[in-house]
């Protein structure tokens, strides 16, 4: 697997608007960083403000400077010394306070860091920045396996890496599944069976996420940029989620199309719903129509009359 870059590919704003959501879903704010100062055990605290200072120099007008510049600090000291770093650098330039792709590259260096010791750093990584770090690290992990003609779809390794890890490691394992199948679907959903319970489920979530919304596999070849527009995917979104038959999988899949219906549509709710309504499983329509009304109500501004015009739709 190739070291991912991602942030160059959310110029559309469709896709930034889909990975904020998923972060508040999780409960998680991007924008929220921790701030760890304890060092490294035998490395002299390093001086966090000549770090950063440094590091806006080295990237003046560098496209994706500065997450290359946090793998090279986190595999010098470590990831709390790079999230230190990240801390500073959004109170600095508030247009970096969507750090998901920075924090990626942290994951990255953190697992080159210490190899060896990837599971424990993994289950110390911080989840700010809608769990990046962890999304990082699990990358640079699969792309090692590799080297020894390994795959991390097996039952064993996948269950190894979310041992005693909150669901959103499955999330993270679809997107990645999805990956390692070359964009093969059925493959990919065959693969999070080596889940169980909620961790299924959200491998599910991050199967069709990434299908719906796919920054990497464009990263890797393995779709076409145009693909990112969710929005004009209506069609083939529901031509999709239609096919299954199962009403889990059914369900998640209109669950996460919904959003693309939400950027097509707008305000209009009575067509956002309709769309939902167009699923042919009773569950996946109640699904589609609970994440709309999620994705709206944490999105936007809602006022009392907007709330009630939106849930007036809802019932009807």
């Amino acid at each position: 697997m190739k070291k991912l870059n991602l942030r160059n590919l959310l110029a559309d704003s469709n896709s930034i608007f889909i990975i904020f959501l998923f972060s508040i879903l999780l409960g998680v704010s991007i924008s929220s960083l921790t701030r760890i100062s304890k060092p490294p055990i035998g490395k002299m605290p390093p001086k966090i403000d000549k770090i950063l200072s440094d590091t806006i120099k080295n990237c003046q007008n560098k496209s994706n400077c500065y997450d290359s510049e946090l793998e090279k600090i986190t595999i010098k000291y470590d990831y709390t010394i790079s999230f230190s770093v990240l801390d500073k650098l959004v109170r600095e330039k508030p247009e970096f306070s969507y750090c998901h792709f920075m924090a990626h590259a942290i994951g990255h260096g953190s697992f080159e860091n210490d190899p060896k010791n990837w599971q424990k750093t993994l289950n110390k990584l911080p989840q700010e920045c809608s769990y990046g770090a962890s999304h990082g690290l699990l990358e640079q992990y699969s792309a090692s396996l590799h080297k020894n003609n390994e795959s991390l779809i097996s039952k064993n390794i996948m269950r190894k890496i979310c041992e005693n890890q909150i669901s959103s490691c499955g999330h993270i394992l679809g997107h990645i599944v999805l990956v390692e199948t070359k964009a093969d679907i059925p493959k990919a959903l065959n693969a999070c069976k080596n889940l169980q319970g909620a961790y299924y489920k959200w491998c599910l979530n991050g199967v069709f996420m990434e299908y719906a919304y796919p920054t990497t596999l464009v990263q890797h070849g393995l779709a076409e940029s145009s693909k990112l527009k969710s929005s004009n995917r209506l069609n083939e979104f529901s031509s999709f989620c239609s096919g299954f038959t199962d009403n889990l999988i059914s369900s998640v899949c209109w669950g996460e199309i919904s959003r693309g219906a939400i950027a097509n549509f707008g305000s209009n709710w009575e067509n956002i719903f309709g769309f939902c309504d167009s699923a042919p499983l009773k569950l996946a329509q109640k699904t589609c129509r609970d994440r709309v009304v999620e994705s709206l109500v944490v999105s936007r501004n809602f006022g009392i009359l907007l709330l009630n015009s939106l849930c007036q739709s809802y019932k009807s």
